[in-house]
């Protein structure tokens, strides 16, 4: 069994390494050497869902911001592997999920396909039934006076002590 970085951490200040346990065969028949299934791309030293979750938010954002969500989230990974990783996951992305538009020019990727495997929030909720519940779609209608409501409560938290004034930027 070989050791493989799943990911590195932050944890406390300090970088921490996870790591994951990969078993490897030996052919009888010509001597090579071959890794177990494992949650990892070839070529990639992140596992998969790091991976994933680097092209998510690289469709969206640019590279640096990636990483400093990442940071936010406890997870490093530099800003040129995001890169890497968008520039080299590109086409099979859209190949396998674009989304087509007018003369099939395709502008975006179905993120949940990626993750997934599937082509819609629905079909997400019909194949883990009661895991994703929650889940809304990209374009939800707004409610009419809600920002208010929110607001008017923030306020009062603040007025009361109860939650500090956001600092300015």
């Amino acid at each position: 069994m070989d050791d493989r970085a799943f990911c590195t951490t932050i944890m406390d200040g300090s970088f921490r390494l996870i790591g994951v346990k990969v078993k490897r065969f030996k052919c009888s028949k010509c001597g090579g050497v071959f890794e177990g299934r494992a949650p990892f791309y070839d070529g990639c030293n992140n596992a998969s869902p790091i991976v994933d979750l680097c092209l998510a938010l690289a469709s969206s954002n640019p590279y640096n911001r990636v990483e400093s969500i990442l940071m936010q989230c406890g997870i490093q990974v530099d800003k040129c592997t995001v890169r890497n990783y968008a520039m080299r996951f590109h086409d099979k992305a859209m190949k396998y999920a674009g989304i087509p538009v007018m003369d099939d020019a395709k502008i975006g990727v179905n993120i949940l396909r990626i993750l997934f495997g599937v082509d819609s929030v629905e079909e997400l909720k019909r194949r883990y039934p009661g895991k994703y519940d929650g889940v809304i779609d990209e374009m939800y209608p707004r409610v009419k006076g809600g920002k208010k409501a929110l607001v008017e409560e923030r306020y009062a938290k603040r007025v009361s002590g109860e939650r500090k004034a956001a600092p300015l930027s």
